[in-house]
């Protein structure tokens, strides 16, 4: 997916089937740092427009600044999922 950028928090959407709406799902992206990240979730149904919030994984903090008080640091961005679930055009019978 792309990612959308709001200040230190990034955002991206991804699509699921229905069946793994239902059953569960795992997908592994590329994060910007170039090393893979694990999304899943398997435990519950995922409902479509389902937001997961990743804490601490999108965009580093900057490096404190001798003008910037240690107090009022800026602390990284958190990565926003936005879960899609591409339903059926067409129902079979079972």
């Amino acid at each position: 997916g792309k990612y959308k950028m709001n200040k230190y928090d990034l955002g991206m959407d991804l699509t699921i089937s229905m069946k793994e709406a239902l059953l569960g799902w795992e997908r592994t992206i590329a994060h910007l740092d170039g090393k893979p990240l694990i999304i899943r979730n398997k435990t519950e149904t995922t409902n479509p427009d389902t937001d997961l919030m990743l804490v601490g994984k999108g965009m580093p903090a900057p490096p404190p600044s001798r003008f910037t008080a240690s107090i009022d640091r800026i602390q990284g961005g958190d990565l926003r999922v936005r879960v899609k679930v591409k339903l059926p055009s067409k129902l079979k019978e079972a």
